[in-house]
């Protein structure tokens, strides 16, 4: 299904890749039964942006958005998109979840997901330092739905946090998951 389905790219001059990893996720997780279209992507960016505004976290074009406002921002989002009927994403604890990838479990975690056809957004801290959503996993590799033209990152550069690989996962992910 990715193969046809290609994630919009982030500007060359923001740190907006919190905000469109939500944005790619959601569009993964409709495409099955009612795919977004460019116009309703562009909406929930819009809502996303407003929502960063409010909460004064417009430094963010300039250094990145932090990991707790990233889950509220997805928190939001998941909302106005089921009350305007483009999505509806499970957005209990088992959707927008905090999870300790201090051991290898997490990770596991995120495959098993993955494998059973849930889109995971993940903060890969370290050499890309970015937010991405995961869309398929290969033997060797994760697949990424990405919206800075990141394909892909090798299974053996994955780490828990703290290990130091050449991707650490950040304490955060979330699960897109429709009902």
């Amino acid at each position: 299904m990715s193969g046809s389905l290609a994630p919009y790219k982030q500007g060359a001059l923001d740190y907006l890749c919190g905000l469109y990893s939500i944005v790619n996720g959601m569009r993964f997780a409709a495409a099955r039964d009612r795919p977004l279209s460019k116009r309703e992507s562009r909406w929930l960016f819009r809502e996303g942006m407003k929502w960063l505004v409010e909460v004064e976290c417009a430094y963010i074009v300039r250094v990145g958005l932090e990991p707790e406002y990233w889950h509220d921002l997805a928190w939001h989002l998941f909302g106005v998109a089921a009350e305007k009927g483009l999505v509806d994403l499970k957005r209990g604890k088992r959707a927008l979840r905090i999870l300790s990838f201090e051991t290898e479990e997490a990770i596991h975690e995120v495959e098993r997901a993955v494998a059973s056809g849930i889109a995971v957004a993940v903060e890969l801290q370290r050499a890309l330092n970015h937010y991405t959503v995961v869309s398929g996993i290969e033997d060797d590799r994760w697949i990424l739905f990405d919206s800075n033209n990141n394909t892909s990152i090798k299974k053996t550069s994955l780490g828990a946090k703290g290990v130091g690989k050449r991707h650490n996962l950040g304490d955060r992910a979330i699960f897109f998951q429709p009902r």
